[in-house]
């Protein structure tokens, strides 16, 4: 990675040093709220989107259980991110 970029609620950008040979690398992300860690309050969902060879958009959201559950974009304190494919 050389950067890594909040770049809204719930969303960050990452630039890769080394680009894959096309946008079709596999990519693993996970993110962790440090204040309350696993918290059966809410369903938190994170994925890829925006994905090319050298650059990635990652999404975080998180869903209040219930019977009006609703999804928002959430910031969480840390992301985990892992991407595998052909350089």
């Amino acid at each position: 990675m050389t950067s890594w970029a909040d770049t809204n609620t719930g969303q960050a950008t990452g630039t890769i040093a080394t680009d894959f040979s096309s946008e079709h690398w596999c990519g693993q992300c996970s993110a962790m709220d440090a204040a309350t860690a696993w918290d059966a309050t809410y369903t938190t969902g994170m994925g890829f989107q925006a994905v090319a060879a050298g650059t990635f958009r990652i999404d975080c959201s998180r869903m209040t259980d219930g019977g009006t559950a609703a999804a928002a974009f959430y910031d969480c304190d840390y992301w985990y991110v892992a991407g595998y494919g052909d350089q």
